[in-house]
């Protein structure tokens, strides 16, 4: 009789504390996605800014900063310093566009360490041909520090007698990951009027 007792007194425990158990872990599951919702939003929030020819929708709380001649403006990841757009207005002296491609890709060569290309393909953007050029190369940091490997990518597309430029450049382990919210940003980018 007493076996009997205990026996459905620790069942009786036991069912209270399996509907516990599953309510800390609905909530916990309900609590993760809150947070993936309200990252969701906020990654996917941006603003628009015009600066030096250029207006584009950025995302919001990323830094921007200005540029000069033919770079309208560089805006970059607070939480990454190597996750950066860059938008620029080329004049493209009555070249075609592939060359364009090919005297940036050289300039860039020239200034970064270790820079190596991938590939160059032409590709459509917003309805109009343009050329990607895909490349990589080291971020150096302070003496002492492990360079970074970054990969990057330039667009290159007409826009009326000037050259829409937009770079993408992120560390190489999460390049992918962000191509989505660079093609956002591409779609939104327009080359304002000559004054």
């Amino acid at each position: 009789m007493i076996a009997t007792s205990t026996g459905s007194w620790s069942a009786s425990i036991r069912q209270p504390q399996a509907a516990s158990a599953l309510l800390v872990a609905l909530l916990a599951a309900a609590g993760i996605l809150a947070t993936l919702g309200l990252r969701a939003m906020t990654e996917g929030a941006t603003v628009t800014i015009a600066q030096g020819g250029v207006s584009a929708a950025v995302p919001d709380g990323w830094r921007v900063k200005p540029g000069s001649g033919d770079l309208a403006f560089i805006v970059t990841d607070p939480r990454s310093a190597d996750l950066e757009y860059v938008a620029r207005v080329i004049n493209p002296l009555g070249v075609p566009l592939a060359t364009v491609a090919t005297q940036q890709a050289a300039v860039k060569e020239a200034l970064l360490t270790g820079y190596v290309p991938i590939d160059t393909t032409e590709v459509t953007v917003a309805g109009t041909s343009g050329i990607r050029v895909r490349y990589a190369f080291l971020a150096t940091g302070p003496a002492g520090t492990v360079p970074r490997l970054v990969r990057g990518m330039d667009l290159y597309v007409p826009a009326g007698d000037r050259v829409l430029g937009l770079t993408y450049e992120s560390p190489a382990a999460g390049h992918e990951d962000g191509l989505d919210q660079f093609y956002r940003f591409v779609g939104s980018a327009r080359v304002e009027a000559a004054s």
